[in-house]
């Protein structure tokens, strides 16, 4: 009981001192100021978690972030460790790089592929959220996100009653039916891939046993344990301003020599042994 007043009056401490949300209770927050031997410190348990994978320190929106490769790198753990809310928002700031061949979530709580909740981008590029039980899963779907800037990506659940994403402090998606998750102090969280080994389909093939891995930069993802308001949301955008610029070098495909070149064949003959 005294750990769990502590982290409260802390949360309340930090966010009136730091953005002023007033009493709103803060589950939990990774800002990536503080990563050490491949760990990050969740700033409201005092637990590091493994980062897995290539990844590099760059340049956040206020201080330290991380720069996910795509292809290997996330955060990791392996139990919440605690019970989200009727009512919680899950906000995060990401610069994507490149869109991912299936949905790769920024956040993903989850026990099973339709039990717990995701915020992340689709592989169409779209903002992306689903939450639920496996009777009742939702499914949002927001607008398409632009690649080598700064965004607040927010997810707000009021359950039994509506679900909210938000894009830059602004309204981008609603559903009017928000189901309830249950317990998931025991869920596994991953930031920058999904929680689990999934299907995906795709236009051609089905694609079974699969991660979708973030290709681009994280910081200053939290969880709150209440709805925050469109204000409160506006807010949490506004502080952050004027955003920094993501400086990041062009993807190129590799070329060869400038000009005209020769056409022609050279033949020979190969030695086998």
């Amino acid at each position: 009981m005294r750990k769990t007043i502590l982290t409260f009056l802390t949360a309340h401490v930090l966010l009136t001192a730091g953005g002023s949300l007033g009493a709103q209770e803060t589950f939990a927050r990774w800002s990536f100021d503080h990563v050490t031997n491949s760990a990050a410190l969740e700033e409201f348990t005092r637990q590091s978690d493994r980062i897995v994978g290539f990844y590099d320190p760059a340049p956040g929106v206020s201080s330290g972030a991380i720069q996910l490769d795509g292809y290997t790198s996330f955060l990791e753990r392996a139990k919440f460790g605690q019970d989200l809310p009727r009512q919680f928002t899950i906000n995060a700031w990401v610069a994507l790089e490149s869109y991912p061949w299936f949905r790769s979530p920024v956040f993903d709580l989850r026990r099973a592929e339709k039990q717990g909740v995701i915020l992340g981008v689709n592989r169409s590029g779209k903002l992306a959220a689903a939450f639920g039980q496996p009777d009742t899963w939702v499914e949002m779907e927001g607008p398409l996100l632009p690649l080598k800037q700064w965004l607040m990506l927010t997810l707000v659940v009021d359950s039994d009653r509506t679900a909210e994403m938000y894009l830059n402090g602004q309204p981008a998606a609603r559903s009017n039916v928000a189901s309830l998750l249950g317990s998931t102090a025991d869920y596994k969280l991953t930031i920058g891939r999904n929680a689990i080994l999934e299907k995906w389909p795709d236009y051609q093939y089905v694609a079974t046993n699969n991660f979708a891995f973030l290709d681009g930069r994280l910081d200053e993802v939290a969880v709150f344990g209440a709805a925050l308001s469109a204000a409160e949301i506006q807010k949490l955008y506004d502080r952050r301003l004027p955003l920094p610029k993501v400086n990041s070098p062009p993807r190129v495909l590799p070329t060869g020599p400038s000009g005209p070149a020769e056409f022609g064949a050279n033949y020979t003959r190969l030695s086998y042994t």
